[in-house]
């Protein structure tokens, strides 16, 4: 797996959706800055979820397969720390936890940046869960 099946699966993924005549997802800022990040990853998130379809789908062909519980990725983001520095002020790790039984804790988003972030209301349900 890894990174090359997301590659893979992006291609297929755009194909898809290109041959059923439907609009792209697209990763946004929503800050809309000249250069800013594109924090609202929907095309990321579109991609996942089309590897993990293609995963299940496999599964049923061989049953030794195994579905994707998480994936993990890293998101280098925001200005350089120095000139030339390989790490940036907003640089973080991000976890799609596909299997609700693997969490075994949270942390909670401060609201005036769920808001800011334009989290999908499914966020807010389990914002307020925990």
């Amino acid at each position: 797996m890894g990174i090359t099946a997301v590659k893979l699966a992006h291609d297929e993924y755009i194909l898809t959706m290109e041959q059923d005549g439907a609009t792209v997802p697209q990763n946004v800022d929503p800050s809309k800055e000249p250069g800013g990040d594109k924090v609202l990853r929907r095309l990321d998130c579109a991609v996942m979820n089309y590897l993990y379809e293609i995963a299940e789908i496999e599964q049923e062909t061989d049953p030794q397969s195994q579905p994707y519980a998480t994936v993990r990725a890293m998101f280098p983001e925001g200005t350089e720390l120095y000139p030339g520095a390989g790490f940036r002020d907003k640089t973080h790790i991000q976890l799609c936890v596909r299997e609700p039984e693997q969490i075994m804790g949270v942390f909670r988003i401060p609201e005036w940046q769920r808001i800011e972030l334009e989290l999908p209301s499914l966020y807010e349900q389990a914002y307020e869960i925990f």
